[in-house]
């Protein structure tokens, strides 16, 4: 357990063959394929009603812009699925989360690649008080990891900004858990209101609460409308997320 902070350890490849996303067969697989799979992976699953859905506009100082496309669905018993492609370039990342109805993670899928090739995959699942992640690079190093999961655990990755939606579920406010797991790091951070503000999305305004998150290296600041739909986010590092149109 020593060193979550310090990012992964990757070791050299294990001889049992090595654990796969849903659909992902061999790191040279097209990236629409790999794409497709992931998502299309929990299919049988995802006929729930659709909270949210759009497209974010993401900027970076010294970082190409990307568009992240993304999808939340509440499905039976109450469980949470949110679904995403972010891509810039040649550059995709894919992902899916699955929560409990208070926003708890207990399975998580990332793939990125660069043009065909998988460069990280990271898979995390788990229930209760832990969480298990097993990642590999596009050398096939593997790397195994568990987190404690508090039930306030939320999982970040500010490539990844609609997971943001999660931090004030339900308009959650107070200390929350962190867990990035394509860096391996861990913090305490605390979520509070600022209160309405008008903001701008997709050339027209509306009023959001404004949301604060602090802790660890990152400060991120977020608005929910009223229906606690992310509209926007913007980091400390100079990371901004913005909606291309309103929800509808």
């Amino acid at each position: 357990m020593a060193g979550f902070a310090n990012g992964f350890s990757l070791h050299p490849r294990l001889s049992r063959e090595q654990p796969r996303l849903p659909g992902v067969l061999k790191p040279a697989m097209h990236i629409r394929s790999a794409t497709i799979a992931l998502l299309v992976s929990s299919a049988a699953h995802a006929q729930g009603r659709i909270i949210d859905e759009g497209t974010f506009t993401v900027t970076k100082p010294g970082a190409p812009p990307l568009a992240e496309s993304f999808r939340i669905t509440r499905m039976e018993k109450n469980v949470i699925q949110a679904t995403a492609q972010s891509s810039a370039a040649s550059r995709k990342i894919t992902s899916r989360l699955i929560a409990d109805g208070a926003g708890l993670p207990t399975d998580y899928g990332v793939v990125v690649l660069e043009g065909r090739d998988t460069v990280f995959k990271v898979r995390v699942a788990g229930s209760g008080s832990r969480l298990s992640a097993t990642s590999s690079n596009r050398r096939g190093d593997e790397s195994m990891r568990e987190y404690p999961s508090p039930a306030t655990t939320i999982i970040v990755d500010d490539e990844l900004v609609h997971l943001a939606y999660f931090a004030a579920l339900k308009q959650r406010t107070g200390s929350v858990h962190l867990i990035n797991p394509r860096t391996g790091t861990t913090a305490a951070a605390t979520v509070s209101s600022q209160g309405l503000e008008p903001i701008d999305v997709g050339g027209k305004t509306v009023t959001a609460t404004h949301y604060v998150m602090t802790g660890g290296p990152v400060r991120r600041d977020f608005w929910l409308d009223s229906s606690d739909r992310l509209l926007r986010l913007e980091t400390s590092t100079g990371l901004k997320a913005i909606r291309e149109e309103l929800p509808r």
